[in-house]
């Protein structure tokens, strides 16, 4: 992502300290609003969603540990050298 973000991230390299202060209180202050309203607004209704996730809580784990396992396998056999063959 931050790749298509990196020519309008680049105009802002060389700010002045203010100006960067100034966008990373705007910024922070946006995240943290963003993000208290959203918690809000889940808190009210976390009883719809936390009781199919409670009653499928078992599927899930298995279905996210035979993803991590054939993370681990893929990560292990793309480590592995390739073989050679002399003639």
């Amino acid at each position: 992502m931050l790749g298509e973000l990196s020519p309008l991230l680049d105009r802002y390299g060389y700010a002045a300290i203010g100006r960067f202060l100034a966008f990373n209180a705007v910024g922070a202050g946006l995240w943290v609003g963003v993000r208290a309203t959203l918690g809000y607004v889940a808190g009210g209704h976390i009883a719809p969603v936390h009781q199919p996730a409670q009653r499928d809580q078992r599927f899930l784990l298995v279905v996210l540990g035979r993803l991590v396992a054939a993370l681990i396998v893929w990560h292990l056999l793309r480590r592995r050298p390739a073989e050679t063959t002399k003639p």
